[in-house]
């Protein structure tokens, strides 16, 4: 039973994350950066949508066979092998495997957290200033975010710049988006095995960016200024699990090419309505499929054999 749901998990996961990455360029161009990242809600409502149980079925299903097919079926079901092995295996390799990933996770956060100084008790100031210029603008954390500036903040970006940067921060903040990667980090651990889902998490980031950014020209505009604010953030290696970050994990070229975008308001409604229909389809679709695999314990099969004829 865990064996069947952990497979259904995973290809509920890669036909989703596969889908998205298919359309979420389509979806930019023509609906704009913020309906290209709602398509990302598919992955994670696909694998709740695989988790509903199959609806119970009255008294079960009594069914009459002959009695030599009973005593066949019985000394084959006796002649099989008893389920242990590698197949019990399975799902320890998979708890074993979700929380190494988890660990790994959570040692780059903790890391990154340590060299921007924030406390190990968990208190938090509102802003934290660096004496190292690359690690921020960031937001970090996730039910008690911290912004982190670099410290030479109010030197190195002028008054506009330094509006454009706090704005796109607060649009994280607002939109929820650091709960939006805690989520993509659970099914990171959960799917780890899958590569398709770790390959998705990257380009989830980006479509991230991509629509805050989009969000933040359509209130403030000032697209020079904006795209100006991206080069002198210099680029980090570190890609911080729960944080929204400019830094190197999105494609720079990319998010500047974005900005010149246009699309209509028109478009971006209909873009956003488009996502949210396939939204809905692929839940039902994945809900459907999985109620007609997945083996329901509550319809029960009598199998009896039938009572000779006089």
């Amino acid at each position: 039973m865990i064996n069947d749901l952990l497979l259904r998990l995973m290809l509920a996961g890669s036909v989703a994350a596969a889908l998205v990455l298919v359309l979420r360029r389509p979806m930019r161009a023509w609906g704009g950066a913020g309906g290209a990242y709602l398509l990302w809600a598919i992955v994670p409502a696909s694998l709740l949508a695989t988790l509903v149980p199959r609806a119970a079925a009255g008294n079960g299903l009594s069914i009459t066979l002959p009695g030599g097919a009973v005593a066949a079926g019985q000394a084959i079901a006796s002649a099989l092998p008893a389920d242990g092995g590698a197949t019990a295996a399975l799902p320890l390799a998979w708890l074993v495997g979700a929380l190494a990933t988890a660990g790994w996770l959570a040692w780059r956060q903790r890391s990154f957290e340590r060299h921007v100084g924030l406390a190990p008790d968990g208190r938090r100031r509102s802003v934290v200033r660096l004496g190292d210029p690359r690690s921020g603008p960031v937001l970090v954390g996730v039910l008690r975010p911290t912004l982190v500036l670099p410290a030479d903040f109010r030197h190195a970006y002028d008054c506009t710049e330094r509006r454009l940067v706090l704005a796109h921060e607060r649009v994280h903040a607002e939109r929820g988006d650091l709960l939006a990667n805690a989520l993509c980090a659970l099914l990171q651990c959960l799917c780890w095995c899958n590569p398709l889902i770790h390959f998705a998490a990257r380009r989830f980031r980006i479509d991230q960016e991509l629509a805050c950014d989009e969000l933040v020209l359509r209130r403030h505009g000032r697209a020079a200024i904006y795209a100006r604010t991206m080069l002198k953030v210099q680029l980090s290696t570190q890609n911080v699990p729960l944080a929204c970050q400019w830094q190197a994990p999105h494609p720079l070229k990319e998010r500047i090419m974005n900005l010149k975008s246009q699309v209509s308001p028109a478009r971006r409604s209909a873009g956003q309505f488009v996502a949210a229909a396939l939204l809905a389809a692929t839940s039902l679709a994945a809900c459907t499929t999985s109620r007609w695999n997945c083996p329901a314990p509550t319809r029960a099969c009598r199998c009896a054999p039938a009572s000779p004829p006089r």
